[in-house]
This record gives structure tokens, C-alpha cells and sequence, in this order.
């Protein structure tokens, strides 16, 4: 009897906690623990993979690489699959992104390996090495003692130091490259890479150093004055060049009528003839120093250090080269 009760009086402590609980339970958020079934969502994810991978084909067939491109990338991330990344790679390699299309078939090649796919394997490994060789490099040359704060970017994703001097396989275009030292400058520079084949281009960031950047800033001013009257020279130089040559064709054509059909000229004839010649070697020299200053201001009015300065210059290595402008601020 003692038993029963002691037993009785337990249960009626413990029935509101028990209570409490199932309470709980069904008050608690239904997305909190609901989730699909996995099976249900491998299905699922395949079936979008699916539907992708077949809609890309299908633009591919239309030549309309830029829509399937990145459907298949998408196919391939929803799904992963080699085939998938061999369809990928080839519809890169069609968009003239050679570097982009390389590094997938390399992925393509691992993936069929690992699948014991090798026949396919093989394909992808010959595609990879076809376009390693046509391949367009970017070197990014660091400042020189670049310190732990430098930091370079490329389109506006950090490049690693490791990266830093080495010349990495790119798609042919353009490259934004920035380098900043702890916020205190930052220098930016836009970088055409050509699609010809073998082609390397280098973007040479220079130091960070205040004074010389300073002293660039202040002679930037004389530099464009220079440039501007050493151009002047030139446009006066090339104008009596013209004036200088037209006169020397008068010259010759009054001398005509004082000279005979094999050049027996009489005392006049004689000296328009002279004063024909001098006339000319004056133009033609007139028209070569014309031609040089104009040139040489140009250049020196494009190149003067501005804020922010204006950098032009070349970077060529192998079988190609690109021109970049860039500035540091």
C-alpha cells in the first residue's frame, strides 16, 4: 500500500514537466527540424542539373556560347559530373576564354580519372594540353621591397603574394590591377591583354614612396609646358615646311620659260633653279623637325605625372605585347 502510493504521488509530480514537454514540441517552429528527405533532394538537384545541362546544349548548337556557358557552370554546381565540365570547358574555349577553358578541362580530365571514365580523361587531358599552348600570361610585377602591408588585386580580387611575379595564365581582355599600402596610396592600372597566341604582358607596379611621388606630382605642371611648347615647334615647323616647299614648286615652274627641254637654262633659269632647290632641302628639313616635336610634345604631355599621374608604357615578353595606362593617387 505504501508502495502504491509513494508511486501514485511520483506520477502526479511529474505529469506537468511531461506536460511541459509535449507542449513544447508542438509549439516549436516546423522548419526548425523539417527538412526534405535526402533522397527526395538528390532527385531534385538533378533534375535542375538535368534541365540545365540540356538547355545549354542547345544553345551551344546555336552558337550562342554566352547564354550556355553559364548554364553549364550552374548544372555543374547544383551537380557535379565530368561531362558536365567537358561541355563547360568547350564553350569557354568557343568565348575566346582560353585560360578560364584550360583550367576546366584540367578539372574535367581529374574528374573522369576519378570515375575510371578514361577514354574521357584522355580527351579532356589532349584539349588542356592544345590550349596550354596558346595560352596569354599576366605577370604583376610587385613594388620593389613590397612590405607586409602592400596589397595587389586584379579586378578586384587579391592576388596572393605566392602569385606576385609569376606569369599567370588569364582569358585575353582587360585587367583592372590595384595596389593600395595600407590605405595610405593605392596605385591602379588598366592592362589590355591581347588573344594572340603566346602573348605576355607585364604590369610593373613602382614603389610606394611619398617623396618621389611627391616630386613627380610637382613636375608634372613643367613637364606638360615643355611638352605643349615643344609641340607649338612643331605645328610652326611642319607650317613653314608647307610654306617653304610651295614656294620652291613656283620657283621651278617660272624657270620653265628660261630653260629648254634638256635643262639649258639662261642666267634667270639658273637662278630659280638654285633658289628651287634651297627651298626644298629647307622644307624637307622644316617638315622633319616638325614631324619630331610634334611627336616628342605629345609624348611628353601624355607621360607628365598628374594627380592622379598618368603612366603610359609596354609590357612585352615572347611573342606579344600589351599596352597599359595607369596612375597612382
Amino acid at each position: 500500500m505504501h508502495m502504491k502510493a509513494a508511486l501514485e504521488r511520483h506520477r502526479r509530480r511529474n505529469r506537468p514537466l511531461a506536460m511541459a514537454l509535449v507542449c513544447a514540441g508542438l509549439l516549436a517552429p516546423v522548419g526548425a527540424s523539417a527538412e526534405p528527405p535526402p533522397i527526395r533532394d538528390a532527385h531534385e538537384r538533378r533534375a535542375l542539373a538535368e534541365a540545365l545541362f540540356v538547355e545549354a546544349r542547345s544553345l551551344m548548337a546555336e552558337e550562342r556560347y554566352a547564354e550556355a556557358c553559364p548554364k553549364f557552370a550552374e548544372s555543374q554546381s547544383i551537380d557535379p559530373a565530368a561531362g558536365t565540365l567537358l561541355n563547360l570547358a568547350h564553350c569557354l574555349e568557343k568565348l575566346g576564354r582560353t585560360a578560364s577553358a584550360w583550367a576546366e578541362f584540367r578539372a574535367a580530365a581529374a574528374a573522369a580519372r576519378a570515375k575510371k571514365q578514361y577514354e574521357r580523361a584522355e580527351i579532356a587531358k589532349q584539349r588542356a594540353a592544345a590550349l596550354e599552348r596558346v595560352l596569354v600570361r599576366l605577370v604583376i610585377v610587385p613594388p620593389q621591397d613590397a612590405g607586409e602591408s602592400i596589397e595587389i588585386k586584379k579586378n578586384g580580387e587579391i592576388v596572393g603574394r605566392a602569385a606576385w611575379g609569376v606569369a599567370l595564365p588569364v582569358d585575353p581582355g582587360r585587367y583592372v590591377i590595384e595596389a593600395s599600402n595600407a590605405g595610405k596610396q593605392s596605385f591602379r592600372t588598366e592592362i589590355e591583354v591581347p588573344s594572340k597566341p603566346g602573348t605576355q604582358v607585364t604590369a610593373i607596379i613602382p614603389p610606394f614612396d611619398d617623396g618621389a611621388w611627391s616630386s613627380r606630382f610637382a613636375s608634372g605642371q613643367l613637364q606638360r609646358g615643355f611638352g605643349i611648347a615643344i609641340g607649338s615647334l612643331g605645328v610652326v615647323s611642319l607650317v613653314a615646311g608647307g610654306v617653304l616647299g610651295a614656294q620652291a614648286i613656283r620657283r621651278n615652274s617660272e624657270s620653265a620659260g628660261h630653260c629648254t627641254a634638256g635643262n639649258l637654262c639662261d642666267a634667270t633659269g639658273v637662278e630659280l633653279r638654285r633658289d628651287a632647290i634651297t627651298l626644298g632641302n629647307a622644307a624637307t628639313a622644316a617638315f622633319i623637325v616638325g614631324a619630331a616635336a610634334g611627336v616628342g610634345g605629345i609624348v611628353l604631355y601624355a607621360t607628365s605625372p598628374k594627380n592622379p599621374p598618368r603612366n603610359v608604357g609596354f609590357g612585352a615578353v615572347g611573342t606579344g605585347a600589351g599596352i597599359f595606362v595607369g596612375g597612382a593617387f
